[in-house]
């Protein structure tokens, strides 16, 4: 045993020793906002007295078993593929694009090291092809996948793949290997061609609505079924109702999340129009003949958060889900990288030094005790996991404290969700969740 694991390794009885007062003193700057394993090492260094190495020595004993019996496992990684995108959509949150910034496939594969070292006993993993448009680098795609294929062979543990793409790129070599790798996708699609090119434009200005429907028919010769997203804006509200209507009955599309922009304003005239496309969508659903031709709503039913996991707020980002930039850092969202004047908030380490910033680590973890104050008094507050974080810094300076319009949008949520079980029943959301 040398030197520095000493230190930890002294028993927390003896509180005269030397062990007990570096470890004393570590834990309590390991809770202070912009703490890491850098400032906590130059900290060692200047106030107690120990070199350089053996601080940094120290602080990387305690980190990686903080890692490995404190932290929640890591079991899911965004992989910021490129920020290059083929579409210029207007209410896109991937505001920091810089279209040369594409990932290495040094660090697709370390990427994949990195979740199958840090989800601990979990089995089940899950890696999400971001963007820009992920499909503009589909070779890289295809080695990440082979590479991962190649290091599970002798595990227990599966990786499910994952993307989110506008569609315009597909074809059959594409679409082939997708199939055979268990590759899913969901569709960017919001309706109509007069909804579609308001918003989803080519770079030239021309709408995107004819290439993406024109490949339907190729998506579902190899993918019978795939969920759709649909992003209302304020223009377009008014439609939503039309829009999913024109996408089932006239596409032949069956799944959908619905999400509203959330870079925008809804003022209190488009959030009642919200509110009554989404009844007219709920109701429209009831009146299908059988469960068999029913559209899915993906995301109509909100589940209240576990006792369990009532001390977490938000959603499972920088817990058990982390995004890796084109350059290899961790943070924990894709949304929160263009935040701070684009300078991305709540860094959380990178492929090359390992999860190194303590504070913000153990905040998203639940480690560390957040200001609710404001939720006392609010009448969904054990149904409510606290909102989109990104959504709550742009409103507030605080990933932890929603604004006044996300709070109303929350509620508005809760309330269609309860009114589309007692017209759906339970039944239709069981189907859903099988």
């Amino acid at each position: 045993m040398n030197k520095e694991e000493e230190y930890f390794m002294v028993k927390p009885t003896k509180p005269k020793s030397l062990g007990h007062e570096l470890v004393t003193f570590i834990q309590k700057k390991m809770k202070k906002p912009g703490s890491n394993c850098k400032t906590i090492a130059n900290l060692l260094t200047a106030k107690k007295g120990l070199t350089k190495n053996t601080s940094q020595n120290l602080v990387k004993i305690i980190n990686d078993k903080m890692n490995k019996k404190k932290y929640p496992p890591v079991t899911r990684l965004e992989l910021m593929l490129t920020e290059n995108c083929n579409l210029n959509c207007e209410y896109c949150f991937i505001s920091f694009k810089n279209k040369f910034n594409r990932m290495t496939e040094l660090i697709s594969k370390k990427s994949i090291d990195f979740l199958l070292s840090n989800s601990k006993k979990k089995k089940k993993l899950g890696v999400f092809f971001m963007g820009g448009e992920p499909l503009l680098e589909f070779d890289l795609i295809k080695a990440t996948v082979d590479y991962a294929k190649e290091k599970l062979k002798n595990s227990d543990k599966k990786i499910a793949f994952s993307m989110t793409t506008n569609g315009t790129l597909f074809n059959d070599k594409i679409l082939s290997y997708m199939k055979k790798n268990k590759i899913t996708f969901m569709l960017s699609l919001d309706g109509t061609k007069k909804t579609q090119d308001m918003f989803r434009k080519l770079p030239s200005g021309a709408g995107s609505y004819d290439k993406t429907v024109s490949l339907i028919p190729l998506m579902k010769k190899f993918f019978p079924s795939f969920p759709v997203r649909v992003t209302p804006m304020p223009e377009s509200i008014s439609e939503l109702f039309e829009n999913i209507k024109h996408l089932s009955l006239d596409l032949g599309l069956s799944s959908f999340i619905v999400g509203p922009a959330t870079n925008t304003v809804w003022n209190k005239k488009s959030l009642k129009l919200y509110e009554e496309q989404m009844l007219k969508v709920i109701h429209w659903i009831k009146k299908q003949k059988s469960d068999k031709n029913r559209i899915s709503i993906l995301n109509l039913k909100s589940d209240s958060p576990s006792e369990k996991n009532a001390a977490v707020r938000g959603c499972m980002a920088g817990r058990t889900s982390f995004t890796v930039t084109t350059d290899g850092n961790f943070y924990p969202c894709s949304k929160m990288l263009g935040l701070n004047k684009k300078q991305g908030i709540f860094r959380l380490g990178s492929l090359s030094d390992g999860i190194t910033e303590f504070y913000n680590r153990m905040t998203l973890s639940g480690m560390i005790k957040v200001n609710n104050s404001q939720c006392k008094k609010c009448l969904i507050k054990k149904r409510c996991t606290g909102g989109c974080y990104a959504s709550n810094f742009q409103a507030t300076g605080d990933i932890f404290s929603q604004g006044t319009q996300d709070c109303k949008i929350s509620t508005l949520f809760m309330s269609l969700s309860d009114k589309a079980e007692t017209v759906l029943g339970k039944k239709y959301f069981k189907k859903i969740k099988d």
